[in-house]
């Protein structure tokens, strides 16, 4: 199970999506207490969260540089950010640095990505319901669910709250 951390003074928060995600653009999320109780809910649309950026040169496994990708635009990229790898295989990867189009990754892609796969952005930014604030929760839930290939998928991620920001 993935964990967060959520600021006290902190209005959002900001979670990786699971990488099931990749198929679907709506994700829907629900943050509940211990007992399961309800504290908020939301959407977020992802083909609205983040510009999609294209592969222009084949990198990851069987590449002399597998822990490098080539794309056709950089803009709005930065060292820090978590993309979904758009191929046979979900994959989350992490920019470590980017020279020119060239991004450089935390650890090499374990499989081929050709020309044209698309990197989708990981990391999403949701508001945080006020019960959480004025409950003054030690931890809470936030479970992501999406539907994908006509299932309905979901994660739970454990969050806590933390005293000092």
């Amino acid at each position: 199970m993935n964990s967060l951390a959520y600021g006290v003074n902190s209005q959002t928060i900001t979670f990786l999506v699971p990488s099931f995600s990749i198929d679907s653009d709506l994700l829907n999320y629900v943050f509940t207490n211990k007992n399961n109780e309800e504290l908020g809910t939301g959407d977020i649309d992802l083909s609205t969260e983040t510009p999609i950026y294209t592969v222009s040169t084949a990198g990851g496994k069987g590449t002399s540089t597998p822990d490098q990708l080539t794309l056709a635009s950089v803009t709005d990229l930065a060292p820090g950010d978590f993309y979904l790898v758009a191929n046979s295989r979900e994959e989350i990867i992490e920019i470590i640095s980017i020279s020119g189009n060239v991004v450089t990754l935390s650890s090499p892609v374990p499989y081929a990505v050709p020309a044209g796969s698309e990197l989708k952005k990981a990391s999403v930014e949701v508001p945080v319901p006020y019960a959480v604030v004025q409950e003054d929760l030690i931890d809470f839930y936030l479970t992501v669910t999406c539907v994908s290939g006509g299932k309905s998928l979901s994660e739970r991620i454990e969050g806590y709250v933390t005293k000092n920001p």
